[in-house]
This record gives structure tokens, C-alpha cells and sequence, in this order.
């Protein structure tokens, strides 16, 4: 329905509140600039409006994203979006403070149209990705800014994601159905809904507006081929590295395995292993086993049994052996002491 015909409805109308989504100009913005009844904008596109908000957390959002590139291990990050949006300056932000402090290099890929309608083709973004580091974390305003990014590293020759990791924000359909399946930030709009409503409820009733907008926080990330990868200098480590991620749970997950994955000898990636990652292969997928079962160890109260089959050892025996080697502790007094001074932290 155009915009005015809305307006025109709502002068119409008896009603006792106004829940709006005010991120374009024209009548209905006009028509809540002056409203006698309360309003509550879902959007911060027009921050200069002193109306009561209940928006996402684009910082939050931001943040997310930062905190996934900074434990793969990255270095070198770039921030993309397709199109200018009012969303783009609060993740661009949330995104800095995370990553910056410890990169070696940050950039900001402005190649984009001036206005919401118009997406760019691939062809400018993929010469700036061509100029910058390798590997690359990049985070893209929302789903179709990640893919685009993607569309460019192909244009440009480049391995997604073995040498540029993308992660947008919106959790879309199509980010399963892409050839590349995309990591995207998941949101709460039901919960944003039920804040808007309330909050509008009580405006209703006469109370006074907050004093902040509400911000509802990103609910998880959800990782998938764009950005499963730890960062490594060599394409090759990449590769071997991202299968050990996916199979480390497999028991005949061995070097010779590793090794044909990508296609070089046994002593060849033993060597690059040990040039890139300071470790063997057999050592690091030993590692990457004690670390997944670590953290489990903390949330599940499985018998140690089931933790070994779970890692791919022989049997608990093997589990714990390796286990007590690589932290000092068998599983399970590590565990009893981790859960401990857990318990002692929430007490706190």
C-alpha cells in the first residue's frame, strides 16, 4: 500500500498507539514526527527523531562476528557492505573494537552504490580484495553484502575460505543454498516484536519513555563453510586444517588422511605443518580432540567412556592418558575442578 494511503488510513482510524518500522522518508514518517499517540520505531535510521525505540544491537551484531574471526585466528580483517543502510555504521563499529586492537591490518570496502536500491556487481570488490593480506576475515553488512564478497573472491581467483572468510548478519534462506554456504549472524525479530508491543503497552498507559532505545541482542552465529576455517598463511595448511576441524571426531583420522586430502606427500605436510602451525599433524589432531572434548567436559556429565568414543580414542584408557599428558589432570578431576570454580564465579 503507497505510503499515503496509509497515512490517510490512520487519520481514519481510531487507535491508541503506533508500532512503526521508519527506516524511509515520506508521509508516514511525517504523519509520527507529530503524532499525539505514542510511537515505537523498530529501526535507528533516523536517530535525530526523539521517539522511543526497541532496535537490534548493531554493535552486538558487530561484536559477534569480531570475537568468531578473532579465535580462527585471523589477522587481517575487512568490513563490506553492498549498500548504504543504517544498520552499517553500529556493526561497522562493534566489528572495529573487536578486531582492531590486535590486527595487523583493518579496511574498509567502500565499493557501493550511494543509495538502498542499487547492489553492485562483484567487479570493483574483487580488485580491492585482490590488494589487501592474505588470509582475510571479512565481515559483510548482511547476507546479500556476503555474498557478493564471495562472487568477487571468485572473480578474483581467491579460495573461500581458505584465504578470505566471510560472515554476514540476517541468517537468510539462501545462505544454505549458496554453493559456499554462508556463516550469518541469527537475530531475534520475535523477541523485538514482543519488547516494541510491551514497551508500547506502557507508553499507552502513561508511562514515561525510557531513556535509551532498547537494543535486543544477536542470538548465536551460525557457522558454516564461508568462515569454518582457522587462519593460516598457506592454502594448502588451510585445507588440511579445515578437514581436521570436520573429522576430528573420526577414529582413523591420521596423517596419511590429512595428507591425501591435499594431495602431497606424507613428509611434505608434516613439513608445512611444522613450519605454519609449530606442530605435527598427528600432534595437532590430537590437540584439536583434547580441546573439543575440554569444553564438553564442562557442559555434559557423560561417563569418561562416552567422552573417548565420542573423540575418536580407542577407549578411555588411551582418553585419559592423552588427556592427563597434554593438561596435567585426568578428565575427571579436571572436570570437578572446572565445574567448581564455575559454580564459584556465578556465586560471586
Amino acid at each position: 500500500m503507497p505510503q499515503a494511503d496509509v497515512v490517510e488510513h490512520l487519520r481514519k482510524s481510531e487507535y491508541d498507539g503506533i508500532l512503526a518500522q521508519l527506516d524511509h522518508d515520506g508521509p508516514i514518517l511525517d504523519y509520527c514526527r507529530s503524532a499525539k499517540e505514542p510511537v515505537v520505531d523498530l529501526v535507528e535510521a533516523h536517530p535525530e527523531l526523539n521517539i522511543p525505540r526497541v532496535i537490534l544491537d548493531e554493535a552486538a551484531i558487530g561484536r559477534m562476528v569480531g570475537e568468531h574471526f578473532v579465535e580462527r585466528g585471523f589477522r587481517h580483517f575487512a568490513f563490506c557492505s553492498a549498500y548504504d543502510h543504517y544498520a552499517l555504521a553500529g556493526r561497522l563499529q562493534g566489528f572495529r573494537d573487536v578486531v582492531e586492537p590486535g590486527s595487523e591490518s583493518f579496511h574498509v570496502i567502500e565499493s557501493r552504490p550511494g543509495n538502498l536500491a542499487a547492489i553492485p556487481g562483484p567487479d570493483a570488490i574483487a580488485q580491492e580484495l585482490q590488494a589487501l593480506p592474505l588470509p582475510l576475515a571479512v565481515m559483510a553488512l548482511d547476507d546479500a553484502s556476503s555474498q557478493l564478497v564471495v562472487d568477487a573472491c571468485e572473480m578474483a581467483g581467491l579460495l573461500v575460505p581458505e584465504q578470505v572468510a566471510v560472515a554476514g548478519c540476517n541468517n537468510d534462506e539462501h545462505c544454505e543454498a549458496c554453493k559456499i554456504r554462508l556463516s550469518s549472524v541469527v537475530l531475534d525479530p520475535a523477541r523485538q516484536v514482543t519488547e516494541a508491543a510491551g514497551l508500547l503497552g506502557r507508553l499507552m498507559d502513561g508511562e514515561p519513555p525510557p531513556d535509551e532505545p532498547i537494543r535486543i541482542p544477536p542470538v548465536a552465529l551460525a557457522v558454516r563453510e564461508s568462515s569454518d576455517i582457522f587462519a593460516v598463511e598457506n592454502v594448502a595448511v588451510a585445507r588440511a586444517v579445515q578437514h581436521i576441524i570436520q573429522r576430528w571426531r573420526e577414529p582413523g583420522l591420521c596423517v596419511d588422511d590429512v595428507a591425501a586430502v591435499v594431495g602431497f606427500s606424507r613428509s611434505h605436510i608434516e613439513g608445512l605443518f611444522r613450519r605454519y602451525l609449530d606442530s605435527g599433524v598427528a600432534e595437532y589432531i590430537r590437540n584439536m580432540r583434547i580441546q573439543q572434548l575440554r569444553n564438553l567436559l564442562q557442559k555434559e556429565s557423560w561417563p569418561i567412556k562416552r567422552f573417548a568414543e565420542y573423540g575418536g580414542f580407542v577407549d578411555a584408557a588411551h582418553f585419559s592418558k592423552v588427556f592427563k599428558k597434554s593438561t596435567g589432570l585426568s578428565p575427571s578431576a579436571w572436570r570437578k575442578e572446572h565445574r567448581e570454580r564455575d559454580s564459584q564465579d556465578t556465586d560471586k
